[in-house]
């Protein structure tokens, strides 16, 4: 009887990530801004207020999984490609993302 329950987990599973949809560029961006518009914490603002979505600029995507936009020149954030996860993988109030100061192996293009 556990058997049948052990081998019936994988199929439930399996199931659960055939229903991730993918979500597009714009749509990530601007959860990327909500995320970045709700105070922290202590009641500080992530980023400057009347930020946009210009001020948003993508470096890098791969687009089944992440997408990663430069705030200006104060940080990053790493926002989903997934509707199964959290919006916002990470970010960094300060720096930027770059691509050319990546090791080759992590490199997706």
């Amino acid at each position: 009887m556990r058997l049948r329950y052990l081998l019936f987990l994988p199929i439930v599973a399996y199931g659960c990530m055939v229903s991730a949809a993918i979500i597009p560029r714009d749509q990530a961006k601007s959860r990327a801004l909500e995320f970045l518009a709700k105070p922290m914490a202590k009641g500080m603002m992530r980023a400057q207020s009347g930020l946009r979505g210009s001020s948003l600029r993508e470096v890098i995507s791969a687009d089944s999984a992440y997408y990663i936009f430069n705030v200006g020149q104060s940080g990053f954030v790493i926002a989903s490609a997934s509707d199964r996860t959290q919006p916002v993988l990470g970010y960094s109030d300060n720096g930027t993302f770059s691509v050319s100061g990546m090791p080759v192996q992590l490199r997706l293009t």
